[in-house]
This record gives C-alpha cells, sequence and structure tokens, in this order.
C-alpha cells in the first residue's frame, strides 16, 4: 500500500487498449486508474479473471474487483455487495486486512456515501447533488478536503463504451489506508453514476 503514499489524484479510465500491461498477462483488465498526465498507474480485474465489460460491473448486485500495480502485483480488493439494506463497498489489503467500507446513505435527497473505518466509525462524508451528480465533496468533520468529479477523456478510442470517468483528489496528508478506501468509493461512485 505504500504505492499510493505519493499519490495526489486519480483517474478511472477504461481503454481498448492497456498501454502498459505486459504482453503476457493472460487476463485483460476491466479498467485502469491512471494518474493526470493519464500514465496507467493501477489495473482492476473482476474476480472471474475475465472482462466482463462495465455495464456488466455496474448491474451485478455482487463483485469483487482485485487492484494491481502495473508489475501485476496486488494492492488492494474491493467487494461490493446490494441489498435490502443499500450498496456497500469493502475495501481489503492485499494481505486480506479490512481497511474500512463506503456505504451509501438510504433516505438522503442528495447522493451521500459514509466513508467507514474498521470499526465502523464514519471518518468521511462524501457528497454530491440529486440531480445529474457530477462533482462530489469529500469531507470531514463538515470541512470539505478532497473531491470527486466526472471528467471527460482527453482522447476518443473506438470500441470503449464509456468516454467519461471519475477524478478523485484525495485530501492532503492522509495515509495509505485512507487512500485506498476512498478509492473504494470512487469505484463505488463510478459504478453507480
Amino acid at each position: 500500500m505504500d504505492v499510493l503514499k505519493p499519490i495526489d489524484s486519480l483517474v478511472i479510465r477504461e481503454k481498448k487498449e492497456y498501454t502498459d500491461v505486459p504482453s503476457t498477462w493472460k487476463v485483460r483488465p476491466e479498467f485502469c486508474l491512471s494518474d493526470s498526465s493519464e500514465k496507467e498507474c493501477f489495473y482492476l480485474f473482476s474476480e472471474k479473471g475475465t472482462a466482463r465489460g462495465f455495464p456488466a460491473l455496474q448491474e451485478s448486485k455482487s463483485l469483487t474487483l482485485y487492484m494491481t500495480n502495473t508489475k501485476g502485483e496486488e494492492i488492494l480488493y474491493f467487494e461490493k455487495k446490494s441489498g435490502v439494506l443499500g450498496i456497500k463497498m469493502e475495501v481489503y489489503g492485499s494481505k486480506e486486512n479490512f481497511l474500512g467500507a463506503i456505504q451509501k446513505k438510504a433516505h438522503s435527497i442528495r447522493h451521500t456515501y459514509e466513508v467507514q473505518n474498521p470499526a465502523g466509525q464514519t471518518v468521511y462524508l462524501i457528497e454530491g447533488p440529486a440531480m445529474i451528480p457530477e462533482v462530489f465533496t469529500i469531507t470531514k468533520q463538515e470541512v470539505k478536503v478532497g473531491r470527486m468529479s466526472r471528467k471527460m477523456t482527453k482522447q476518443f478510442e473506438e470500441g470503449v463504451s464509456r468516454h467519461d470517468h471519475f477524478n478523485l483528489i484525495f485530501p492532503m496528508g492522509i495515509d495509505s489506508q485512507d487512500k485506498g478506501v476512498l478509492l473504494g468509493g470512487l469505484i463505488l461512485i463510478d459504478l453507480s453514476h
């Protein structure tokens, strides 16, 4: 997880061709996380090992995504669960240690997600407008500390179903564990909106 320390922002990207994926890899990523210059930093794979495509991921009631670096080393994994109590994303480190969860708040006019630590305490709130959520603010103790916003891709890529994704700007000075959990929020919001 130390690879997350120097990173201040990431963008989810769905691409037809992933430029930094080694030719020896047998599986194709579902999508990648890139930096502000659109350099691929991390890849996300589904639990089945075969790419199902973004629409299939969005419709899944439950799914597991694995995040690797460009060398194929697992950094984090995410478990999305949908049910009667709403949508939840749990985040785990590569050694299966529980880092925290993101829970969509039910009965809220705005799109509101609670970011919880391993003890279940709410550490951050991620909130976006009720209509056409383009920008989500990340707050801690009612102070705005970061944001997620829809970002159009710079290049048109033939064969890709979407050309807009969410960008995450991390709060200043947070640790790698909180960054990992906020990445779970980014993925959940991108799948939801």
